[in-house]
Parts: structure tokens; sequence; C-alpha cells
């Protein structure tokens, strides 16, 4: 089973999706977190690809500019959430 270290800067960025999908019903593209984070577009991606693995957010594979897809559960998570401490993968799944 794999492990991802939960640091403040994936929570900052998983309170960014939120908040970005509660202002406008849609979540934010790669180039969206990276511009509104201060992080290049890969950064965006490995970050968001470390909270897919822990399950957190879900990813839709294919051509969709936004593929981050966010269902309710997910949403009641964000604020129980520990930072700094190393949560296995598909922990919330």
């Amino acid at each position: 089973m794999n492990k991802i270290y939960f640091s403040k800067r994936k929570y900052d960025v998983l309170q960014f999706i939120v908040n970005y999908y509660m202002r406008n019903d849609y979540t934010p593209t790669f180039a969206e977190i990276a511009k509104g984070m201060g992080f290049t577009r890969s950064r965006a991606n490995a970050i968001v690809n470390d909270l897919v693995t822990i399950g957190v957010i879900d990813k839709e594979e294919g051509s969709s500019r936004r593929k981050i897809r966010l269902n309710n559960k997910q949403l009641k998570l964000v604020n129980n959430l520990k930072i700094n401490i190393t949560y296995t993968t598909d922990e919330f799944r």
C-alpha cells in the first residue's frame, strides 16, 4: 500500500479547488490552479495526482479540460483532514 504525505501545500491546493468549485459550480483546470497558487501547471498536476491517489478528489481521464471531480463525501472530508501527516492510498474512497 502506498502512502502520500499530506502537506500544507496539498491542503492549500485542495482548498483552492473546493473554493473554486463552490464559487463557479465547476472545478478549475490545472492552469487555473497553477496561476492561483503561483506555481507551474506541471506542479499543479503532480499535487492533484497525489490528492486523487488518497481519494480526496477524483480525476476524469480523457480530453476534458476540467478533469477534477468532487463528490459530496469528498467535500465533507475537507474540513476533517489533518495537515503534515501521511495518508494511505485510497484512504477516503
